[in-house]
């Protein structure tokens, strides 16, 4: 689903970085009081504490 496919891009972009040397480059642009999914990467990206509350 859509929430794996989240976690899955975030976890490419970082190993990318990673692989290229550098390490540095760790953030991750999204908006704010979005909605990405439900999976941990996922819900850290939206910024919605009160979606993040139950986990």
């Amino acid at each position: 689903g859509g929430s794996e496919a989240v976690e899955a891009a975030l976890k490419l972009a970082r190993q990318y970085f990673l692989e290229i040397g550098q390490p540095q480059r760790h953030r991750v642009i999204a908006r704010r009081q979005s909605y990405h999914g439900n999976t941990l990467g996922a819900l850290a990206t939206g910024g919605n504490e009160w979606r993040r509350a139950q986990f």
